[in-house]
């Protein structure tokens, strides 16, 4: 049987929670019985309610249940890009003939995860289609935190004086690597870092809301950009890498894009959520090219368990 490597990403769940008592935030705790809850009431809802469409792209959460290590969850997404049908194209001869789904169709695209329970460590299968990414999965979730409204109320209950504020039910950070600011520091000059923050999130957040401010009145918006620029014909910026890494709560941030030039020349942009920690797995593929899940998920729980990560 033939064999890949698959990579895996890591990031991580968190469940934010605002004591009311002495008004401070606390973004990094995990409380697992919360998010969890709100997975099984997604996966257990009828497949056309738990489908999220975009125009063009279709997700699912098809499962989610404990692993057969209890210390971890485990589950899959699927999704598929539709609404435009090509030819089929062999790759030996180069043949081709039409293909015989519709535009309501698109190839089927399964996506695994594992949650580590103790921690909300997030280890998320890559996606070459990039169908199912951090922001792809944080967007599909977010759609139903509205359905799950009656469930915080009860929490929230229960937590006194801590309280879940509304959309912050949960967070994905992502789990950076040094990789990011390596290849910020091989650009030999850099004129532009720009990063972005969703317009209405609640994030509670001084730095976000503070930027946010600056744009009250403004309507229509969805997010706010950022940017620092060096306009020099031949100039650049320095310590670029530094002022991103002092930055207060990096996550909150939807993107950190860094625009330079290459040694070469040629202009580059750097983008930080291309750049989160990893690590890859060793699985079997059948006859039709279809990796072993049960390997990749096996492997996930291992490594996990031995500490390389």
């Amino acid at each position: 049987m033939k064999q890949k490597w698959i990579k895996v990403y890591n990031y991580k769940f968190v469940t934010p929670k605002l004591n009311m008592a002495n008004s401070s935030y606390d973004d990094e705790r995990f409380d697992e019985e919360h998010l969890v809850q709100f997975l099984y009431k997604i996966v257990k809802k009828p497949i056309e309610d738990k489908i999220f469409d975009n125009g063009e792209r279709v997700m699912t959460l098809e499962s989610f249940s404990v692993s057969d290590d209890a210390d971890f969850y485990e589950g899959h997404f699927t999704a598929a890009k539709y609404g435009e049908v090509t030819n089929l194209v062999h790759r030996r001869t180069f043949a081709k003939r039409p293909s015989d789904k519709t535009l309501d169709e698109g190839d089927e695209n399964n996506i695994y995860f594992v949650i580590e329970r103790a921690t909300g460590n997030l280890f998320l299968q890559s996606d070459g289609k990039r169908l199912v990414t951090r922001n792809s999965l944080d967007k599909y979730l977010r759609n139903f935190l509205s359905t799950y409204e009656s469930e915080i109320t009860e929490i929230n209950k229960e937590i006194q004086p801590l309280i879940v504020t509304p959309k912050n039910l949960f967070a994905i950070k992502t789990v950076y690597s040094e990789s990011f600011f390596e290849e910020v520091s091989r650009l030999i000059r850099v004129k532009k870092a720009t990063m972005r923050i969703n317009f209405d999130q609640d994030v509670n957040s001084p730095v976000v809301n503070a930027i946010r401010a600056g744009a009250e009145g403004v309507s229509g918006a969805d997010t706010i950009e950022y940017a620092i620029v060096n306009k020099e014909r031949g100039g650049s910026m320095k310590k670029v890498e530094q002022f991103i890494k002092n930055l207060e709560e990096l996550d909150k941030y939807e993107n950190i894009v860094v625009e330079g030039a290459e040694e070469s020349g040629r202009p580059k942009a750097v983008k930080l959520e291309d750049h989160p920690k990893d690590f890859s797995i060793k699985v079997n593929v059948n006859e039709n090219g279809i990796i072993s899940f049960q390997d990749l998920i096996d492997g996930i729980v291992n490594r996990v368990k031995r500490g390389r990560i």
